[in-house]
């Protein structure tokens, strides 16, 4: 993946399962403002998932070689720059990119008989926007940036737990050595 892909982040640790995201991407996708009730089930293309001690949202991860585009008929699905798109007028409703989505995040609308996914909130992103998911997590656990600066902070983040902790064990060599390892550090005082 290219330093310059931009892509969104969790943070699991920030995630409070309060489905803020999950609430504004309906919206934002409906058609219709927070005061009004839709008549229908509006869509959402982010799903919160959680555990007794984590939450994270589930969404389109965009892959670069996304299983969806290679099994759609009709090329309806592609990979521009980057963002996994649908062209709703060549979408027959096959719903083999359902199927073969490993991460179970696109939807089928029965009535349009059409499926829909995340598109990054393209429109709002040409406008020089965040989606909107990220833009109303209240915890700020979803960003959205560059890769290449989320991995260089994250690579940061690790140099500075790595210099100020010990190691415990020793780094096996020859016949000792099994790959991979898992080597536990602890925080000096």
């Amino acid at each position: 993946m290219a330093e310059e892909t931009y892509v969104i982040t969790v943070d699991p640790q920030k995630c409070l399962a309060c489905k803020t995201c999950e609430f504004q991407c309906a919206i934002e996708h409906s058609g219709v403002s927070v005061y009004n009730v839709p008549k229908e089930k509006p869509p959402k293309y982010i799903h919160v998932e959680g555990t007794t001690y984590y939450s994270l949202p589930i969404q389109c991860q965009h892959c670069e070689k996304a299983p969806c585009v290679a099994v759609c008929p009709t090329k309806a699905i592609a990979n521009a720059e980057g963002i996994v798109l649908i062209d709703s007028e060549k979408c027959i409703g096959c719903k083999y990119c359902i199927y073969v989505c490993p991460f179970g995040v696109l939807e089928f609308n029965r009535k349009a008989k059409l499926v829909s996914k995340c598109d990054l909130c393209l429109d709002k992103l040409k406008k020089g926007f965040e989606p909107i998911c990220v833009a109303s997590c209240p915890t700020k656990a979803l960003t959205y940036g560059r890769i290449g600066d989320f991995l260089k902070t994250r690579r940061e983040a690790l140099f500075e737990v790595v210099r100020g902790a010990v190691v415990l064990s020793q780094v096996p060599t020859g016949k000792e050595a099994k790959w991979p390892s898992l080597y536990s550090i602890r925080k000096t005082p």
